[in-house]
């Protein structure tokens, strides 16, 4: 699987620790469903996507599993970039697939701990590093 979730081609933020992004991305799919996200919550979700893309290449979650549920959400998200900021509202599809998303993440921070994630985002990150300067990253 070879995706790139730059959906705006920005640079991941910096991450905390991964129990504390938790809650930020429970915030952010609650505003994105009701409506009132911003583009902070935007960001959230799409750094989100890219973790839990990282952890499927990894072999933590299922990439079968996965795979709709980023589809869902990318399609979701790409709707809300265009409404004004505080006005972002996904697509019932894209919601369904942020919460199982979110879901993932927390089953795999439980099961694999903080140190899985860290090194899941530092993979996104790489992926998304390439993707900015043009150069394709092969997986497998």
């Amino acid at each position: 699987m070879n995706r790139t979730f730059l959906l705006g081609r920005r640079r991941l933020k910096q991450l905390t620790l991964p129990q504390h992004e938790l809650l930020r991305m429970h915030t952010a799919v609650w505003a994105m469903t009701r409506g009132t996200a911003r583009h902070e919550e935007w960001d959230d979700l799409a750094d989100l996507l890219a973790v839990v893309d990282a952890l499927a290449r990894m072999a933590k979650v299922d990439p079968m599993l996965v795979a709709p549920l980023i589809q869902d959400a990318i399609d979701g998200l790409a709707v809300a970039y265009k409404v004004p900021s505080g006005q972002m509202r996904v697509p019932g599809p894209a919601a369904h697939a942020l919460h199982g998303i979110v879901t993932l993440y927390d089953a795999c921070l439980s099961r694999d701990g903080q140190e899985t994630i860290r090194d899941a985002i530092r993979l996104a990150s790489v992926a998304n590093d390439a993707a900015l300067h043009g150069v394709v990253v092969l997986q497998d």
